[in-house]
């Protein structure tokens, strides 16, 4: 191949827009893997290939990160062996030299962090300058990427603020801008941007946090309004209440933020009074808030408010479960530990019983009985219909799937609870180990070996409870995991990008094949947990480096993806299992 087609080739990609860095990637070994290169384009195509298989993470000790680690301490990328001066200096003329700001951008992030033979000032202009481009490219589904791009710049706009002032005035214009941009596309990415002007309020003018306030205003408006949007509306509440304090002091007023926040609880307790242990958990998060604000008084009416739940005789026969295989009888919460300990498949359990697993068509069932909520048609919704055709949007406001998901979120819910009081529990008092799934976990070494090792790495951290790096290796390879499976049902991998080309199917369409292999209620249990933006959307929120080693809650999320793999694993080992007995 002649360096004319070459360079024709890295010009297409470059015209194009990805969704997934590492698509990127597979496009520089799709022109090594179908071409005849000379040595040096070999060379000059591994380096482009390396530069986007790096995974990226903002507020870490590190942007950039490797893909995969395995048992034995290797990892891909790794940048102590793939990054060298050739390199760098091939990566500093790409970024001079590339028309795609998303592509100049990380060149010069590469830089930026490994190259120490450039001043730090120098590279950061170029750096903050192409993220702030990308930040402005808009396409369907990319708003995370954005996201990531502007806090990127912003970060180190602030890094060299000593140096550079303009830097961060380029920076903050630019943050200011998206988020308002979002505000009138889609409020709930603007919530991402609202936190982190929050978080470096000093860095913003008065006039900047009462711009930023308004739009977290009109947030909690547009959300109280939404059905199944308690945890997005949460949020903004709180970023609400963070920028009247810095905004307009004199109008924030803590005991009404406090009440305020106890209220969306007490209010889901009265929604969902059906459910006992529901209005049980709600209401002892409202007693928990009070008591931290020091409104002990109201906390106390509260608390007696739990007491006479739990003597409703309804109450204990909530805890009653079945699936089909077992049913076990929960009165109280150390019979439920106790029996979740002596269970002879917790992975099993964990993976179908409904104390843990939400089921969608349970959640419609009910819906379909409640005559009592009246839930009307919306013309307007933050959700819009994707290119996967997910089931979250497939009607604009439509009331029954909105009743539906009211009930699936309490069951979700439910069974978030349910899973920190007994699988949590269980596993910081040594009674669930990783030997307790490992007749699953094998599944996926008949699947993909090389994925097995990096899984089995991320469950040994889980059950040492260090949830964040569990979290960290379990996410990307599980996306993998599950396209392998697809492929092994016999389902293509591959999707038409164009006319003349194929490229991977993405989680959602991965998702919608599987349905029809595993049903409804994990499509939805996967569909929730991982990819939908409204919800607790685990793949893009690590993939795009909003996990933190302080994120919030890092063991319920753990235990959910521990879920999402179970969810896959147990009827494959099911399967297996019976196809070994007929032979």
């Amino acid at each position: 191949m002649t360096d004319d087609d070459l360079k024709k080739l890295i010009e297409a990609i470059e015209s194009r827009s990805y969704e997934y860095d590492f698509q990127i990637a597979d496009e520089f070994k799709k022109i090594a893997d179908e071409n005849e290169v000379t040595e040096e384009q070999s060379k000059l195509l591994e380096a482009e290939f390396i530069a986007f298989r790096f995974m990226s993470r903002n507020g870490e000790e590190r942007r950039f990160r490797p893909m995969v680690e395995y048992t034995n301490g290797v990892v891909f990328p790794d940048d102590s062996k793939e990054i060298n001066k050739d390199r760098l200096d091939y990566w500093l003329e790409r970024a001079r030299s590339t028309s795609n700001p998303v592509m100049k951008a990380r060149y010069s992030d590469l830089n930026y962090e490994y190259n120490d033979s450039i001043g730090k000032r120098e590279l950061a202009k170029s750096v903050v300058s192409s993220y702030v481009d990308a930040s402005s490219v808009s396409v369907e589904g990319n708003e995370i990427d954005r996201i990531d791009s502007i806090t990127r710049a912003f970060e180190v706009a602030l890094e060299n603020e000593a140096d550079s002032p303009d830097l961060l005035v380029t920076a903050k214009n630019a943050l200011l801008k998206l988020s308002e941009k979002f505000a009138k596309d889609n409020l709930r990415w603007a919530l991402d941007l609202l936190e982190l002007i929050i978080l470096h309020n000093d860095k913003f003018s008065g006039d900047e946090l009462l711009s930023s306030k308004k739009i977290a205003d009109e947030g909690v408006k547009s959300y109280q309004t939404e059905e199944g949007s308690q945890l997005v509306l949460e949020s903004y509440m709180k970023a609400q209440q963070a920028l009247t304090k810095l905004a307009t002091p004199s109008d924030y007023d803590e005991d009404a933020a406090t009440r305020a926040n106890a209220q969306l609880y007490i209010d889901n307790a009265d929604v969902d009074n059906a459910s006992p242990f529901l209005v049980q958990y709600h209401l002892m998060q409202a007693e928990k808030i009070l008591r931290d604000g020091g409104l002990n008084a109201e906390a106390n009416k509260i608390h007696s408010r739990m007491e006479a739940v739990a003597k409703d005789p309804n109450f204990t026969k909530s805890f009653k479960v079945a699936s089909a295989d077992f049913q076990i009888s929960k009165e109280q919460i150390d019979s439920l530990r106790e029996s979740f300990e002596k269970a002879p498949d917790k992975g099993e359990l964990i993976a179908f019983a409904p104390v843990f697993m939400p089921s969608w068509k349970e959640s419609k069932k009910t819906a379909a009985a409640d005559t009592q909520t009246s839930v009307t048609d919306s013309l307007f919704t933050s959700v819009v219909l994707n290119e996967d055709n997910m089931p979250i949007a497939k009607e604009s406001g439509d009331a029954k799937y909105k009743k539906t998901m009211r009930y699936y979120d309490s069951s979700m819910q439910v069974g978030s609870a349910m899973t920190h009081i007994t699988i949590i529990k269980a596993i910081e008092d040594g009674k669930f180990t990783i030997d307790d799934i490992m007749p699953h976990l094998e599944k996926v070494r008949d699947i993909n070996a090389e994925t097995y090792e990096s899984i089995l790495r991320g469950f040994q951290h889980l059950f040492d409870g260090n949830y964040y790096e569990a979290l960290s290796l379990l996410l990307p390879q599980l996306e993998d995991l599950l396209a392998d499976v697809m492929v092994g049902l016999g389902i293509s991998r591959y999707r038409q990008a164009e006319v003349d080309t194929v490229d991977y199917k993405m989680l959602g369409s991965i998702l919608t094949a599987l349905e029809k292999k595993f049903g409804s209620d994990a499509y939805h249990f996967l569909h929730y947990q991982l990819i939908d933006p409204t919800k607790a959307n685990l793949r893009n929120f690590n993939g795009h480096g909003k996990l933190k080693a302080t994120t919030p809650n890092l063991d319920h999320k753990a235990i959910a993806v521990l879920q999402a793999y179970l969810v896959v694993l147990v009827p494959l080992k099911k399967i297996s299992d019976s196809e070994t007995s007929e032979e």
